[in-house]
């Protein structure tokens, strides 16, 4: 495995502290309950992001329904739903998980990664539990948590047989532990990390998967995550022929003498690192934009303006909205207030604005609070879903 992270050159640390700046800068204009309200739908952009990596394509609104207990009546679908939930829900038990252990855990132990592909795959449909052995003369189960026992190949790659693997992950396990780094290697030894342990490939199946969960531990783990509103799954997904040929090439052997002191290439893995930490910033530069005041401000208004065009939503309908983006929560006295209707026309307008999804409250008198469903999503955060059909 070694080299385990590329040496620190300038233009490697430019990009790093570029990226730390960039991202101690994200939440800074808007609300920090909008903020939160944001970091559960990256979530759900997450899910579906990570399972498009996969080639699995379940649509924003199918995932939405599936987290209200909404399910397709065709089996397809219905699968690729319940994936989408199973990726949600890990998502949170690692964020809990990792908050409640504070400094103490590592998300790079080999017992946390086994938690991690227990807690996915016994979420999963049976159907996806069910790989083709490497002759493809039979059938493998995926038992949840198990490391691998069979040969694989990636592609060209042939990862290391199933005898290694514990020692590996134990290795792996003492060398990317946050703990062992400053801010700036802390980042380069995630988008390393990301790369090895796909190099070991320790299960049969969901490797993927899980090397990407382990990027929002160390994000999360290193404090960099933003509260959850930035993530690079949707940037490597995007990205996603390049990303494939970099980890691959990052895979080849030591070229020569000036190629490190390792088995492995340390120029690939440099500019493997170089190419993650690149579509780190992009999606922080873009969230960024995403979600600055003014923008999101305009795009709320010129939703509620077609709405009122249409007249299916009263215009006054923008006022509560838009400050609901700096103020966070309002009172629904507040929001009657501030709408500028009468009383009744106005209690009438949130009515319609909660059943439709426009603003959500934890109780039926509770505050008041912007939502984001999947009709607006578009209008009010566009591109944020790069849909496929």
């Amino acid at each position: 495995m070694i080299p385990i992270v590329p040496d620190l050159d300038t233009e490697l640390e430019g990009l790093t502290v570029s990226l730390i700046e960039k991202i101690a800068l994200l939440r800074g204009g808007i609300h920090p309950v909008t903020c939160d309200t944001m970091a559960k739908l990256v979530e759900t952009m997450n899910s579906y992001y990570s399972n498009l990596i996969e080639g699995h394509d379940t649509m924003p609104a199918e995932i939405d329904q599936a987290l209200r207990g909404e399910y397709s009546a065709d089996p397809a679908r219905r699968e690729l739903q319940i994936e989408s939930v199973a990726h949600i829900e890990v998502h949170r038990l690692l964020a809990e998980r990792l908050k409640q252990s504070g400094i103490l855990e590592s998300p790079c132990t080999q017992e946390f990664i086994c938690w991690l592909h227990k807690e996915f795959y016994i979420r999963m449909p049976e159907e996806f539990k069910i790989v083709r052995s490497l002759s493809g003369d039979r059938e493998l189960i995926v038992e949840p948590g198990e490391l691998r026992k069979n040969d694989v190949t990636v592609g060209k790659y042939v990862p290391p047989k199933p005898g290694a693997i514990s020692d590996l992950l134990k290795f792996f396990a003492e060398q990317y532990d946050p703990s062992r780094y400053d801010r700036v290697r802390q980042v380069i030894a995630m988008a390393a990390m990301h790369h090895r342990f796909l190099w070991i490939h320790p299960f049969v199946d969901g490797n993927g998967r899980i090397a990407r969960f382990l990027i929002e531990a160390y994000l999360l783990k290193c404090g960099l995550d933003a509260g959850g509103v930035w993530s690079p799954v949707r940037g490597l997904s995007r990205s996603h022929d390049d990303y494939k040929r970099m980890l691959s090439l990052a895979d080849i052997p030591r070229q020569g003498d000036l190629d490190g002191r390792g088995n492995l290439s340390a120029r690939a893995l440099r500019d493997f690192c170089r190419f993650f930490i690149t579509v780190c910033i992009d999606q922080v530069d873009f969230m960024r934009e995403l979600l600055a005041p003014e923008s999101l401000t305009r795009r709320v208004e010129g939703y509620v303006q077609k709405r009122a065009f249409e007249k299916t939503l009263r215009a006054e309908a923008r006022h509560i909205l838009t400050e609901l983006i700096y103020r966070g929560e309002l009172t629904r006295g507040d929001a009657v207030r501030i709408s500028g209707l009468k009383e009744r026309t106005a209690r009438d307008m949130i009515g319609q604005m909660l059943v439709e999804g426009l603003l959500s409250s934890d109780t039926p008198k509770g505050k008041l609070r912007i939502a984001f469903p999947d009709a607006v999503r578009e209008s009010y955060l566009p591109r944020l879903f790069l849909l496929t059909h």
